[in-house]
């Protein structure tokens, strides 16, 4: 499936609760800061204007008891709870969280996470790790819903805001290739289907203060509770057993399976 389409309760970026908490601001129009294993990790990666190159010196975060000091009990991120379901046990452990500039659609390709909204970012599935971000010439691409991220040639990933805008960067360095401004009625362009749809270990229902996952028998498996809902959240996705949720505070959280 192409990374979903969803209306937004707001548009413009604010600072991420990440960086209310830690005081950090990177990449001038946000912060984007990974947290793993419960560690808040420093900003890395590059940033892609038109025709440049997004290749930045990305990688893993690096997990400290001074940066895990930030968070309350239970947080997972600041503000951001994973709380476990009826039978009291967590079925899913944290990979990784990180802070987005408000999430209008994900799509997942060779072990790389693209998520579009006021920036575009490609994110190394292991570990979180920025690999590029995209701008719009020093500007967001701020969208009126129903974005679609999708793969249109060789290499070339393509993000379509029916009513904004229609980008083509290169998938592996975030290389604007083309922009055009979409206007109402365009037809789609053709696109080819990237993510693997929901999860099926879990019916993961997205809301505003909390994403719920069901069991096949109706039974809470596990929550995710948002303290400062600010967007619509996302539908979730999947990668084999791994669960990958866009919260209504701006937050991407991937989860695994316990074994």
């Amino acid at each position: 499936m192409l990374g979903a389409p969803a209306g937004r309760m707001g548009r413009k970026a604010r600072r991420s609760p990440i960086a209310e908490t830690m005081g950090m601001e990177c990449l001038g129009r946000r912060a984007a800061v990974v947290v793993v294993a419960l560690g808040l990790g420093a900003c890395t990666g590059g940033r892609a204007t038109d025709g440049g190159d997004a290749r930045g010196a990305a990688g893993s975060s690096v997990v400290t008891t001074a940066t895990t000091a930030a968070l309350r009990p239970g947080e997972i991120a600041p503000g951001l709870k994973l709380v476990p379901g009826d039978d009291g046990h967590l079925p899913v452990k944290v990979r990784w969280v990180k802070a987005v500039d408000t999430a209008e659609a994900m799509a997942v390709i060779d072990g790389t996470l693209y998520v579009a909204g006021a920036l575009i970012s490609a994110l190394d599935l292991r570990d979180g790790s920025e690999l590029w971000q995209a701008d719009n010439q020093g500007n967001g691409f701020d969208s009126d819903g129903g974005v679609r991220i999708g793969s249109d040639g060789p290499d070339v990933l393509r993000v379509f805001a029916p009513f904004n805008y229609d980008i083509r960067l290169a998938r592996r360095t975030g290389r604007q290739l083309s922009f055009a401004h979409s206007a109402p009625g365009s037809p789609d362009p053709p696109l080819v289907d990237l993510t693997s749809g929901p999860p099926a270990s879990f019916r993961v229902v997205p809301g505003l203060d909390e994403t719920v996952a069901y069991r096949d028998d109706g039974s809470t498996a596990w929550k995710l509770l948002s303290s400062s809902p600010f967007v619509d959240p996302l539908p979730a996705a999947s990668v084999g057993e791994t669960v990958i949720v866009a919260t209504s505070d701006q937050y991407v959280v991937v989860l695994d399976p316990v074994r």
